[in-house]
């Protein structure tokens, strides 16, 4: 947090940070795998724009305005691609 807090966020820079199998992505290693409480500490910082794309046409979508954007970006993604339907 103090890093991109520092570093990326007061300086205001165009860097793309991507945290992946967030959630209950890892359920069955338990508690402290574990990444849910991110998205919460995440949207305090101020300039920093943070995103969670439910599908892959999302993801491509975030992914194209983090690229343009001139301000940091968080986008939250899962762990992987997961069958039509599950």
């Amino acid at each position: 947090m103090e890093q991109i807090r520092v570093d990326v966020c007061y300086h205001h820079v165009p860097v793309i940070i991507v945290g992946t199998g967030s959630g209950l992505s890892y359920a069955p290693l338990g508690g402290t795998h574990h990444s849910c409480e991110e998205m919460g500490m995440l949207r305090l910082l101020p300039g920093l724009a943070v995103v969670a794309p439910a599908d892959e046409m999302e993801v491509r979508g975030s992914l194209e305005a983090a690229l343009k954007s001139e301000g940091p970006t968080y986008i939250r993604i899962g762990k992987k691609r997961r069958a039509c339907g599950a």
